[in-house]
Protein backbone atom coordinates (compact mmCIF):
# COMPACT_ATOMS: atom_id res chain seq x y z
CA UNK A 1 0.00 0.00 0.00
CA UNK A 2 1.29 3.41 -0.89
CA UNK A 3 1.64 6.28 1.03
CA UNK A 4 -1.60 9.21 -0.40
CA UNK A 5 0.42 12.49 -1.78
CA UNK A 6 0.16 15.51 -0.02
CA UNK A 7 -2.28 17.11 -2.12
CA UNK A 8 -4.63 14.29 -1.13
CA UNK A 9 -3.70 14.26 2.84
CA UNK A 10 -6.12 16.06 5.05
CA UNK A 11 -4.17 17.97 8.14
CA UNK A 12 -6.97 17.81 10.56
CA UNK A 13 -6.00 19.96 13.57
CA UNK A 14 -7.65 19.01 16.95
CA UNK A 15 -8.69 22.00 18.63
CA UNK A 16 -12.50 20.73 20.35
CA UNK A 17 -11.06 19.55 23.58
CA UNK A 18 -12.60 21.20 27.13
CA UNK A 19 -9.39 22.22 28.19
CA UNK A 20 -10.46 21.94 31.89
CA UNK A 21 -7.15 21.16 33.76
CA UNK A 22 -5.83 23.97 31.56
CA UNK A 23 -8.48 26.50 33.14
CA UNK A 24 -8.80 27.78 29.58
CA UNK A 25 -8.55 27.30 26.00
CA UNK A 26 -5.30 25.24 25.46
CA UNK A 27 -6.04 26.34 21.38
CA UNK A 28 -6.02 30.31 22.68
CA UNK A 29 -3.20 30.09 24.72
CA UNK A 30 -0.79 32.70 24.19
CA UNK A 31 2.88 33.02 23.45
CA UNK A 32 5.35 35.59 24.02
CA UNK A 33 5.01 36.80 20.78
CA UNK A 34 1.17 37.29 21.31
CA UNK A 35 0.43 34.56 18.71
CA UNK A 36 -2.09 31.93 20.10
CA UNK A 37 -0.76 28.15 20.01
CA UNK A 38 -3.53 27.27 17.48
CA UNK A 39 -1.98 30.04 15.15
CA UNK A 40 2.07 28.32 16.12
CA UNK A 41 0.47 24.99 14.72
CA UNK A 42 -1.44 26.20 11.74
CA UNK A 43 1.98 28.12 10.79
CA UNK A 44 3.88 24.80 11.15
CA UNK A 45 1.19 22.68 9.03
CA UNK A 46 1.78 25.18 6.71
CA UNK A 47 5.11 24.18 5.72
CA UNK A 48 3.25 20.39 4.44
CA UNK A 49 1.78 22.47 1.82
CA UNK A 50 -0.04 21.75 -0.46
CA UNK A 51 -1.58 19.11 2.03
CA UNK A 52 -5.11 21.18 3.29
CA UNK A 53 -5.35 22.17 6.94
CA UNK A 54 -8.96 21.53 8.94
CA UNK A 55 -9.72 22.81 12.50
CA UNK A 56 -11.03 19.83 14.17
CA UNK A 57 -14.06 21.71 16.37
CA UNK A 58 -16.84 24.21 16.65
CA UNK A 59 -14.43 26.82 17.65
CA UNK A 60 -13.90 30.13 15.39
CA UNK A 61 -11.22 32.02 15.02
CA UNK A 62 -11.07 35.61 13.29
CA UNK A 63 -7.49 35.08 13.10
CA UNK A 64 -7.71 31.88 10.66
CA UNK A 65 -11.31 32.56 8.76
CA UNK A 66 -9.37 31.11 5.90
CA UNK A 67 -9.51 27.47 7.20
CA UNK A 68 -12.18 25.34 7.18
CA UNK A 69 -14.02 24.01 10.49
CA UNK A 70 -14.86 20.41 11.03
CA UNK A 71 -17.87 20.33 13.36
CA UNK A 72 -18.16 17.94 16.28
CA UNK A 73 -21.01 15.20 15.42
CA UNK A 74 -21.16 14.13 19.31
CA UNK A 75 -23.42 16.32 21.34
CA UNK A 76 -21.18 15.55 23.89
CA UNK A 77 -17.40 15.67 24.51
CA UNK A 78 -16.32 12.32 24.12
CA UNK A 79 -12.65 13.03 23.38
CA UNK A 80 -10.06 12.62 20.49
CA UNK A 81 -12.01 9.79 19.07
CA UNK A 82 -15.05 12.36 18.57
CA UNK A 83 -12.78 14.21 16.56
CA UNK A 84 -11.65 11.05 14.30
CA UNK A 85 -14.93 10.15 13.46
CA UNK A 86 -16.09 13.59 13.16
CA UNK A 87 -13.01 13.78 10.43
CA UNK A 88 -13.88 10.66 9.01
CA UNK A 89 -17.37 11.23 8.02
CA UNK A 90 -17.43 15.04 6.59
CA UNK A 91 -14.36 14.52 4.79
CA UNK A 92 -15.41 10.97 3.22
CA UNK A 93 -18.50 13.25 2.36
CA UNK A 94 -17.23 16.85 1.25
CA UNK A 95 -13.83 15.95 -0.27
CA UNK A 96 -13.74 12.22 -0.87
CA UNK A 97 -10.68 13.16 -3.04
CA UNK A 98 -8.82 13.46 0.04
CA UNK A 99 -7.43 9.78 0.73
CA UNK A 100 -5.71 9.97 4.37
CA UNK A 101 -5.96 11.77 7.63
CA UNK A 102 -3.44 13.07 9.75
CA UNK A 103 -5.42 13.96 13.39
CA UNK A 104 -2.66 16.70 15.18
CA UNK A 105 -3.35 17.75 18.95
CA UNK A 106 -3.13 21.44 19.17
CA UNK A 107 -1.14 21.58 22.12
CA UNK A 108 2.39 19.91 21.11
CA UNK A 109 4.49 22.53 19.44
CA UNK A 110 7.53 21.17 19.60
CA UNK A 111 6.54 18.05 17.18
CA UNK A 112 8.62 18.70 14.07
CA UNK A 113 7.99 18.57 10.20
CA UNK A 114 10.25 15.79 9.90
CA UNK A 115 8.49 13.94 12.17
CA UNK A 116 5.21 14.59 10.42
CA UNK A 117 6.73 13.73 7.32
CA UNK A 118 7.71 10.04 9.13
CA UNK A 119 4.16 9.59 10.39
CA UNK A 120 3.13 10.49 6.42
CA UNK A 121 5.71 8.04 4.36
CA UNK A 122 4.16 5.30 6.42
CA UNK A 123 2.53 2.98 4.00
CA UNK A 124 -0.03 1.25 6.41
CA UNK A 125 -3.41 2.02 6.89
CA UNK A 126 -3.07 3.90 9.86
CA UNK A 127 0.19 5.08 11.71
CA UNK A 128 1.27 6.15 15.24
CA UNK A 129 4.28 6.90 17.37
CA UNK A 130 5.13 4.49 19.98
CA UNK A 131 3.19 5.05 23.49
CA UNK A 132 1.04 8.03 21.97
CA UNK A 133 -1.56 7.19 20.11
CA UNK A 134 -1.94 11.08 18.84
CA UNK A 135 -0.71 12.39 16.44
CA UNK A 136 -2.75 9.54 14.22
CA UNK A 137 -2.31 8.68 10.66
CA UNK A 138 -5.52 7.26 9.14
CA UNK A 139 -6.70 6.35 5.20
CA UNK A 140 -9.96 7.06 4.39
CA UNK A 141 -10.44 3.34 3.42
CA UNK A 142 -14.03 1.41 3.24
CA UNK A 143 -12.84 -0.41 6.15
CA UNK A 144 -12.19 2.45 8.17
CA UNK A 145 -15.67 4.48 7.53
CA UNK A 146 -17.35 1.17 8.09
CA UNK A 147 -15.73 1.19 11.91
CA UNK A 148 -16.37 4.97 12.40
CA UNK A 149 -20.06 4.28 11.40
CA UNK A 150 -19.96 1.28 13.86
CA UNK A 151 -18.99 3.32 16.46
CA UNK A 152 -21.26 6.23 16.55
CA UNK A 153 -24.06 4.81 18.66
CA UNK A 154 -22.63 3.00 21.25
CA UNK A 155 -20.50 6.48 21.79
CA UNK A 156 -23.70 8.48 21.87
CA UNK A 157 -25.18 6.27 24.28
CA UNK A 158 -21.88 5.01 26.25
CA UNK A 159 -19.83 8.18 25.89
CA UNK A 160 -16.08 7.88 25.96
CA UNK A 161 -14.10 5.93 23.93
CA UNK A 162 -9.99 5.97 23.48
CA UNK A 163 -8.08 6.21 20.98
CA UNK A 164 -6.26 2.79 21.70
CA UNK A 165 -9.46 1.16 21.85
CA UNK A 166 -10.73 2.54 18.61
CA UNK A 167 -6.98 1.34 16.91
CA UNK A 168 -8.13 -2.19 18.53
CA UNK A 169 -10.92 -2.06 16.00
CA UNK A 170 -8.49 -1.46 12.73
CA UNK A 171 -7.32 -4.48 10.89
CA UNK A 172 -3.65 -3.08 11.31
CA UNK A 173 -1.09 -0.33 11.70
CA UNK A 174 2.37 0.63 12.08
CA UNK A 175 3.97 1.93 15.55
CA UNK A 176 7.01 4.11 14.67
CA UNK A 177 9.58 5.34 16.60
CA UNK A 178 10.05 9.29 17.02
CA UNK A 179 13.98 10.42 17.17
CA UNK A 180 12.99 12.84 20.24
CA UNK A 181 10.09 11.88 22.77
CA UNK A 182 10.19 15.61 23.74
CA UNK A 183 8.38 16.42 20.40
CA UNK A 184 5.21 14.78 21.91
CA UNK A 185 5.33 16.31 24.92
CA UNK A 186 1.88 18.40 25.30
CA UNK A 187 0.22 20.24 28.27
CA UNK A 188 -2.56 19.55 30.71
CA UNK A 189 -2.30 22.01 33.56
CA UNK A 190 -1.32 25.72 33.85
CA UNK A 191 2.12 24.92 35.04
CA UNK A 192 3.36 22.61 32.37
CA UNK A 193 2.53 25.24 29.85
CA UNK A 194 4.71 27.79 32.20
CA UNK A 195 7.56 25.64 32.13
CA UNK A 196 7.23 25.18 27.99
CA UNK A 197 7.15 29.04 27.63
CA UNK A 198 10.11 29.56 30.06
CA UNK A 199 12.13 27.23 28.09
CA UNK A 200 11.61 28.75 24.95
CA UNK A 201 12.49 32.28 26.32
CA UNK A 202 15.73 31.47 27.78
Amino acid sequence: MRSAAMDKTALCLLIGGESQRMKQDKAQLRLPSGKMLVELMVEKLTQLAPAPIFLSGDKQFSELSNLPNIPDIFKNKVGPVGAIISCGKYLAQYFPRLEQMTLIPVDIPNLSINSLQQLHASTAAAAYFANNPLPLKLKITPQLLTVIDELILPINSAGGYSVRQFMAKLDSYETLIINDPDELLNFNYPEQWLNYISSITQ
